[in-house]
């Protein structure tokens, strides 16, 4: 993509960033699981203290985000960062967007002074469940270490 730019979402952009994320909704999420995601990106809008939410534009128009949540990692007495709801429109799979958004989310990050970084994938949302919900003793099969080029194979 020769015209992709990744910035800061803004407000107005929320209608467009609350579509994409019905990407992530899997099997058995419930309705009230999707509006919660949904509200959480209000309150990152209107809170940039708690994270940011990064889009990438293609030609001006919102093809994927990633949310990067700032906290505290007490086994690293650092900043942290958690990155979550990372999702492309599946219009633009194999283009390089996924790669594009987690290099400037990772960069946005450590200009926070973040010194851990996490990932949080809808596998591992999924492992967590079936782990709590017992159905599945292969759920830490699913949770364990994926690499990079995996989660940026779109």
């Amino acid at each position: 993509m020769q015209n992709l730019i990744i910035e800061s979402a803004l407000y107005t952009d929320l209608p467009v960033l609350q579509v994409l994320l019905e990407f992530l909704v899997q099997d058995g999420d419930t309705e009230s699981e999707l509006k919660a995601q949904q509200a959480s990106l209000v309150s990152l809008l209107l809170q940039p203290e708690l994270g940011d939410i990064l889009v990438a534009r293609d030609e001006g128009q919102i093809v994927g985000m990633v949310s990067v949540l700032y906290n505290f990692a007490t086994d690293h007495d650092k900043a942290a960062a958690l990155l979550e709801n990372f999702v492309t429109d599946p219009r633009v799979s194999g283009q390089g967007v996924k790669f594009q958004l987690i290099q400037t989310a990772v960069m946005h990050a450590k200009q926070r002074g973040c010194a851990h970084i996490s990932l949080i994938t809808d596998a591992i949302k999924r492992a967590v469940a079936l782990n709590k919900s017992d159905q599945d003793t292969q759920a830490v099969k699913i949770a364990g270490p994926v690499p990079l080029s995996q989660l940026l194979n779109d």
